[in-house]
């Protein structure tokens, strides 16, 4: 049994029977295996993909890349696979769907299962091929046929991921589920054309037929059936022995279809020799055959309902984080790995999982939730949105709007709503969000690491109209963004990661042609660089996601902020951002609850307007759990987080929401505050510096400490307080200290009159003597403890294990490292000793291990970041770890 113990869920199945099944609830913890491991899902009759044919046996597989294809899954162990933006069959194969390659497909099985960046380590056809055509459009006017493939190259002539075709040449429309298999259906030059394929049995062997309708074609038709190379054996004796069939030169096999007005439709039948090669094509004009006019699927393809509990609820301050028993065992039998989700305004959910599966959620406000499932088969969704009351969902393949025609509350018609943006076949090409603004037009954004080949729509956000006909790029230079905005006043933000010319985690406050400074997604006429409106230090978010504006009453006191989701830590923080004031600064600090979600989407509950938070891992969080669904609610009115916190040239204003202790908020000892500024660079990360360029921090001396009469604000006077990148206060008015963080842009004049201080002018509070300070901060010595403290506070620990282990973790493991020899990525060998260590915290960049290089394994600077005693901690708690040998020097 996997878990910490049994848990009685309620399955609804078909006959409307409730009976009880046993499951471990919460899915697998860290360490765990997941209960479900095959990612293929014989309920589902299609799937969107990547199909690499490049080293297949096609005698076509030269640049074979396709990044937007449906495959299906026909019977009789065949497969095809369809190129929804060539409009062109890619393949037909025998044997297993794909090979298991890919970001979902390689971590399903194996949770920490990491696919490799790049275009190297794509799905391939999982068995013989038994045919293919090239890499060129599927239709063609007669006596202007194309064999070569039209799309720009854009940024570069080896990247393959090229787009649709022109929408005038031809266009994807979606996938219709007719309950016994689907059908197609996409424009060519204004023909609509509809197929549906099956695979059976003959007394001569297998057989796949496709069976296509043309209508409305204004020129006749040529249809690409299969490509040969130019020295292949079999394609004179394919040829041979085909019917109905025409030839075209460079060994091209087509079906030709007249002009019409009324429908023209056709049977295409691929015949299979024994060993799984093909033998022939006989093509034939005919009726709808019986096998394509069944009547469309009646009732649910997934009938069951299964109801779900939330357990384990934690917080012992203002706020409760209850975590949801996911259903293991699952009538599905699938994995549930939720990357977003959605609410109705009765309070209903639609939850999106990173293995392609739709689920809609009634009852999440109560204590028992009911999921059943309404789609399936999308290529790594990380994002959804509501229009209208409709569902769209962010796929490799492009944005799908979901059709239920039957009204059973399943997806019965797959409508792509937009391609019109090129998707590479890159793995960290990621659809990582779509977002829903007033005028019916979203805005999504594709992630920026582009290993092998640039393309011109990673790292960059697009606005795609409401129509869904265009896209343009909105703003560009994001590594990783997950974009939001704000429904009260339109503002639109986007977070970012920390890497490549990214120093640390930004909040970006969007505008349109904006250039926010990564790199690798520069316009062609790059304007200056915008600068975020917040800066957030890399050990307070590591992993920037998605941001929700606290826009309900019912929040407390996090009502009017921005809650930010941080993915690695995993943490919630609370973000201080005047839409109207942007431009002049911004604040940051975390809010105080237990996440054991590694955070990737959330959204308010418009019913009980709490916040709803999902999440799973691959690799780089930190979160105790594999995957799962948490709700924060507010069991206190206040907490001990400011409601206002604003920087001035003459100090620090911070506003609470209950009065404070006047002996303690009024001591300046209670208070630390300190800046630094970070450095954009091709590296990755950033030092520390103060502001005359070395490293390290500026203090900042709080002079003296003014309370309101009410006792709710503070204004901690610090003298000539400048601009900064990064601006640290700590504080101790609770019992514990805690920081905020702010970027200050522009600082105005302090009136303490407009605050309701009792001073009035801040020249005379400056003229007295320092205040004195009661409160002291506890000195921290040099340990192997502190060390341990740091590993956690610094994200060590969400790269580098300390048990050995490599599962999640991009990075060496801690465990037995010092005096071990390390082999460089130079070639050299040294010793892991302590100079070793001090150097490969400090400086990373100039001693990359042997294995461990790459983009994805990445580390900062620590130097003005880490002090001399900290990083002698630091260097014991890795020591603490291994054997140290006794003649080991100090």
């Amino acid at each position: 049994m996997i878990g910490r113990g049994l848990l009685i869920l309620s399955v609804a199945w078909p006959l409307g029977v409730l009976s009880p099944v046993l499951g471990q609830g919460r899915g697998a913890a860290r360490g765990e295996r997941p209960m479900y491991s095959d990612y293929r899902d014989a309920t589902t009759p299609l799937f969107e993909t990547t199909l690499d044919l490049r080293e297949s046996a096609s005698p076509v597989a030269a640049g074979n890349l396709a990044p937007r294809v449906v495959a299906l899954t026909l019977g009789e162990n065949v497969a095809v696979g369809f190129d929804t933006e060539l409009l062109r069959l890619a393949a037909i194969w025998r044997g297993r769907r794909l090979t298991p390659r890919g970001l979902a497909t390689r971590s399903y099985a194996t949770t920490f299962g990491k696919a490799p960046p790049g275009q190297s380590d794509l799905p391939e056809p999982g068995g013989p091929l038994v045919a293919s055509t090239g890499l060129h459009p599927g239709w063609h006017t007669r006596g202007a046929e194309a064999w070569s493939d039209p799309r720009p190259r854009w940024l570069a002539e080896n990247e393959l991921g090229r787009g649709p075709l022109p929408r005038e040449v031809g266009q994807w429309r979606g996938v219709a589920d007719r309950g016994d298999g689907v059908s197609l259906h996409y424009e060519v030059s204004g023909a609509q054309v509809e197929e549906r394929y099956r695979a059976r049995t003959t007394p001569k062997g297998i057989a796949v037929e496709r069976w296509i309708k043309l209508t409305g074609a204004g020129a006749p038709r040529v249809l690409s059936l299969v490509d040969f190379g130019a020295d292949d054996e079999a394609a004179q004796r394919v040829r041979a022995a085909s019917a109905g069939v025409a030839w075209r030169a460079g060994n091209h096999l087509v079906a030709e279809l007249p002009s019409n007005d009324r429908p023209h439709e056709m049977v295409i039948r691929y015949e299979l020799n024994a060993d799984d090669t093909l033998q022939r094509i006989v093509v034939a004009e005919a009726t709808p055959p019986a096998w394509t006019t069944a009547s469309p699927r009646t009732g649910p393809r997934w009938p069951e309902r299964v109801e779900m509990t939330f357990e384990d609820p934690r917080g012992d301050g203002a706020y409760r984080v209850e975590n949801l028993a996911l259903a293991y065992p699952n009538p599905w039998a699938r994995r549930i790995r939720p990357v977003d989700l959605v609410f109705r305004a009765d309070g209903s959910a639609t939850v999106l999982t990173f293995d392609g599966d739709v689920y809609r959620v009634e009852g999440l406000h109560t204590a028992t939730s009911t999921w059943r499932r309404i789609a399936a088969g999308f290529n790594e969704p990380q994002s959804l949105a509501e229009r209208d009351g409709e569902i769209f969902v962010f796929s490799r393949l492009g944005i799908t709007r979901l059709v239920d025609n039957d009204g059973d509350g399943e997806t019965d018609y797959y409508a792509l709503f937009s391609n019109r943006f090129v998707q590479s076949a890159e793995s960290r090409d990621m659809p990582m969000t779509l977002t829903a603004l007033p005028d019916g037009s979203f805005l999504i954004c594709k992630g920026g690491q582009q290993i092998e080949n640039l393309s011109p729509h990673s790292g960059r956000v697009l606005r795609v109209s409401a129509d869904g006909r265009e896209a343009e790029v909105y703003a560009s230079g994001i590594r990783n963004g997950y974009v939001a905005q704000d429904p009260l006043t339109g503002l639109i933000t986007a977070s970012d990661q920390q890497g490549n010319w990214v120093p640390s985690t930004p909040l970006l406050v969007l505008e349109p042609g904006g250039f926010y400074g990564f790199g690798q997604s520069v316009p062609e006429e790059p304007p200056a660089t915008s600068a975020p409106a917040l800066w957030i230090p890399h050990r307070v978010s590591q992993s920037g996601i998605k941001q929700v504006w606290a826009r309900d009453e019912r929040l407390g006191s996090l009502q009017g902020s921005m809650l930010w989701l941080d993915y690695q830590g995993p943490r919630l923080l609370k973000v201080m951002l005047d839409p109207e004031h942007w431009r002049e600064q911004a604040a940051v600090m975390p809010v105080p609850v237990d996440v054991e979600v590694p955070l990737l989407g959330a959204a308010i509950n418009p019913v009980d307007g709490r916040f709803y938070m999902v999440g799973f891992q691959i690799w780089g969080s930190n979160a105790k759990r594999h995957e799962g669904l948490s709700r924060l609610s507010v069991v206190a009115g206040v907490d001990a987080l400011p409601v206002r916190a604003r920087g001035f040239r003459e100090g620090v204003l911070l506003e609470f929401p209950s009065p404070l202790d006047p002996t303690l908020a009024g001591d300046p000892g209670s208070y630390e505050a300190r800046s630094w500024e970070y450095r954009r660079t091709p590296a990755y990360g950033s030092a520390q510096y103060r502001a005359d360029g070395s490293f390290g921090e500026d203090p900042w001396d709080v002079h003296r400490v003014l309370v309101s009469p009410d006792r709710r604000r503070v204004f901690l006077a610090i003298k000539d307080l400048r601009p900064t990148m990064q601006f640290a206060l700590d504080y101790n008015l609770f019992g514990d200290w805690t920081s905020a963080y702010f970027t200050f842009h522009e600082l105005e004049k302090f009136d303490p009159s407009d605050e309701g201080f009792e001073v009035t002018d801040m020249t005379t509070v400056f003229a007295h003597e320092r205040a004195p300070r009661t409160v002291r901060r506890e000195e921290t010595a040099i340990s192997a403890e502190r060390g341990q403290q740091l590993y956690e506070q610094y994200a060590c620990i969400g790269c580098h294990s300390i048990d050995g282990s490599m599962e999640g973790k991009i990075g060496p493991s801690f465990a037995g490292l010092y005096w071990k020899d390390r082999e460089l990525t130079n070639g050299e060998t040294v010793s892991a000793d302590d100079a070793y260590l001090r150097r490969s915290i400090l400086r990373p960049e100039f001693q990359v291990v042997a294995g461990f290089g790459g983009d994805d394994a990445s580390m900062p600077s620590f130097q003005g970041i880490l002090n001399r005693d900290d990083l002698a901690s630091l260097v014991l708690f890795i020591k603490s770890l291994a054997s140290v040998p006794e003649d080991a020097p100090e």
